[in-house]
């Protein structure tokens, strides 16, 4: 389908969409809400560098200054939703709508466009384009990791459940036990054969860096759609959670995606995330402790399925890292400490022949990333104080059992940051501060110091 007619026929489903919703409101409770959130950057310094090359020659880079626009999370520009739900009963309806600046302003169905059936109180059927967040991770991110060192959300610690053109049963036959069921991909506007770009980036949680000079973000490649709505039974994600009372939250899930490895390239920009282009299966459990008052203690762990591809005189074993991350929160009158340790650890690549003996392998780099920011009330704001630090391991090779060759040393980043936030008219927040990347030496390659002044805006009603 070309693009342009595919386009009209989506605005076409959503007005369709927009109808029905009018057409239950008749007999049905309506809510409307809208959001804007973004970040201003009035000012921001790029560090000089001077990098010397293998071959002896020194380059002096000097330094840059600029401003700009953004959002809250850095994965874009400034952003605008509208939400508008239908309860009537036993059924629901759900529709967001976004305006966007991503260079040139979009508008369209974002996160979801979703109805829901509950014949009886413990059943429920989801359909539709949607996210449900009753299990996941309850330790978020600050909002001033974009400009320090990078941060996971909620998903590191156990991903919510994404509904991408699904349909998901969810029971609760005794009182504190959820179980879901979705099948997902399923897109009536997918045709065989046609490209889609989908993202370099299977590490739970990421969050991008800001579009700023040298900031780095995820690239995109072309991956072409040739499974088909057939194989979305292979996209399955099960999940089961059950709250103990007076202690905490257990749950378990099973993620399923059509496995997809990268193209090796040992490029010392891409070795850290080269881990994250592999799309493989998991299983993921997680207890979130909530049995005293005003703690939040939630620690989960991922358990990627090894991807096996033959070929005729090798087979290839992609391990991606094993993860697990730990979040707290702790308040007390008006101080609050958040913290979060996130750790990936044992990927690796390995080729071996018909006999199953190692012809060579590809150790991906361990990581470890932490983050501490307490915070405290005052009459008329509160201060925030947020410090980031990542530890990067070697990246090493091996052939026919030989010895290792480190191809990465890794490295360390770190950054911190001070900002007051203030909370205007119940639901208009304000956040400003300064915020420092200090300079390093990642896999061999610099990474500047970089000096900010960030503006956060949020509005909600």
């Amino acid at each position: 389908m070309p693009k342009g007619k595919e386009t009209k026929v989506k605005m076409k489903l959503v007005f369709l969409w927009l109808m029905f919703v009018a057409t239950v409101a008749l007999h049905a409770q309506v809510t409307i809400g809208a959001s804007a959130d973004m970040t201003a950057i009035p000012f921001q310094f790029i560090q000089g560098v001077e990098v010397e090359y293998p071959d002896g020659t020194v380059i002096r880079y000097g330094p840059i200054m600029g401003a700009g626009l953004g959002r809250l999370d850095g994965t874009a520009g400034p952003r605008i939703r509208f939400d508008v739900r239908a309860v009537n009963d036993n059924l629901g309806l759900g529709l967001r709508l976004r305006l966007q600046a991503e260079g040139h302003t979009s508008i369209g169905v974002e996160n979801f466009l979703q109805a829901w059936w509950s014949p009886l109180e413990w059943l429920r059927l989801d359909v539709g384009r949607f996210d449900n967040d009753r299990l996941r991770g309850k330790i978020g991110y600050d909002d001033m990791h974009s400009f320090t060192v990078l941060m996971h959300d909620q998903d590191a610690i156990f991903n919510r459940i994404r509904a991408r053109g699904g349909f998901m049963l969810s029971l609760s036959p005794i009182e504190g036990l959820l179980f879901t069921a979705l099948l997902n991909g399923l897109n009536p506007l997918v045709r065989e054969g046609h490209n889609y770009d989908r993202p370099v980036g299977n590490e739970p949680g990421y969050r991008p860096q800001h579009h700023r000079p040298y900031f780095p973000t995820l690239t995109f490649v072309p991956w072409e759609n040739r499974f088909g709505n057939g194989d979305m039974w292979r996209n399955a994600h099960v999940a089961a959670g059950y709250t103990i009372p007076n202690v905490g939250l257990v749950r378990v899930q099973y993620i399923g995606v059509i496995p997809q490895t990268p193209t090796i390239d040992i490029d010392a920009n891409k070795l850290d995330i080269l881990p994250q282009a592999i799309v493989a299966p998991r299983i993921e459990a997680a207890f979130a402790f909530t049995g005293i008052d005003g703690l939040i203690l939630d620690i989960g762990g991922k358990v990627p399925l090894p991807i096996r591809e033959s070929f005729p005189n090798f087979t290839e074993t992609w391990q991606s890292p094993f993860q697990v991350s730990l979040g707290t929160q702790y308040r007390i009158g008006g101080l609050e400490i958040s913290g979060r340790v996130d750790a990936r650890f044992a990927g690796e690549r390995t080729v071996s022949n018909g006999n199953d003996e190692t012809l060579g392998s590809l150790s991906f780099a361990p990581k470890v990333n932490v983050h501490l920011w307490p915070s405290f009330d005052f009459v008329a704001f509160r201060l925030i104080l947020n410090a980031g630090l990542e530890l990067i391991g070697e990246t090493t090779t091996a052939e026919n059992g030989g010895a290792t060759t480190v191809i990465g040393d890794g490295g360390t980043r770190f950054g911190m940051g001070l900002s007051l936030q203030r909370i205007f008219l119940a639901n208009f927040r304000v956040r400003g501060g300064v915020a420092y990347r200090f300079p390093t030496e990642v896999n061999g390659i610099h990474e500047r110091g970089v000096f900010t002044i960030p503006l956060l805006l949020e509005y909600s009603f």
